[in-house]
């Protein structure tokens, strides 16, 4: 796990900009979709992972349908 530390501002719209050496160790990129938490006063955010709406787990080969991320396996046995 690489530490980093970065301070950034808010801007007047609540925004902040995740700096680019940060986007990469997450290996996030545009369109992605990130997870914020908050334990005690630290924020934390990681790249959310998809998983699948009907068993939870995640797939390589998500599919999204209708606003819903389907793994491959039961987005078969839905064609059946």
């Amino acid at each position: 796990m690489v530490s980093m530390k970065k301070i950034c501002s808010i801007d007047k719209m609540g925004r902040i900009v995740i700096p680019v050496s940060i986007r990469k160790a997450i290996s996030a990129d545009i369109g992605d979709q990130l997870e914020l938490s908050l334990e005690n006063d630290i924020l934390i955010v990681k790249k959310a992972i998809s998983t699948c709406v009907f068993c939870n787990r995640a797939d390589d080969n998500m599919r999204l349908v209708n606003g819903k991320y389907i793994c491959s396996e039961c987005l078969n046995s839905l064609k059946d």
